[in-house]
């Protein structure tokens, strides 16, 4: 906002004087919220994945303690800890426990009734113009019963 010298000269020169500017306002905003829980949801994965240990196999109080600790670590992490200033903020961090708990509840029940078993969890595709495709001409594809199949192009989760 430009602050003229006539209307106060105390602010003139904080602003032009030694250069200072408003402070960014920090917000967490319902974008920011998915790109946690996205991230949770991610490093569970490949925990379980790296670990050997299938989402099913998970108890109830295993799938929330590994959720909420995930979740700790990644909101202390988060934008200077941007989800602890507020009470708002901190009721967001338990809404996310929550739905991170109850989603990776309803994958590990839908993946105990079927024969699918996920190989990748996240895979980052470029456009062909900007690089390779891990696969082939822009096709990913996925294991189904130890062969590759269902070929897809871009973005998967």
């Amino acid at each position: 906002m430009p602050v003229s010298f006539a209307s106060c000269q105390f602010a003139y020169f904080l602003r032009y004087g030694l250069g200072l500017e408003e402070r960014e306002k920090y917000t967490f905003e319902v974008a920011d919220f998915g790109t946690v829980l996205h991230s949770v949801l991610e490093r569970i994965s490949s925990h379980l994945k790296h670990e050997k240990k299938p989402i099913a196999s998970l108890s109830d109080e295993e799938r929330r303690k590994l959720v909420s600790e995930t979740l700790g670590n990644i909101s202390a992490d988060y934008a200077d800890t941007i989800l602890k200033d507020s009470g708002r903020n901190e009721f967001l961090i338990r809404r996310m426990e929550d739905l991170a708990d109850r989603t990776l509840w309803a994958v590990g029940k839908q993946l105990e009734k079927g024969v699918f078993a996920p190989d990748v969890f996240v895979m980052q595709l470029q456009s062909e113009r900007r690089g390779n495709f891990p696969c082939k001409r822009g096709n990913a594809s996925f294991l189904w019963n130890n062969r590759r199949t269902a070929p897809r192009r871009g973005g998967e989760d």
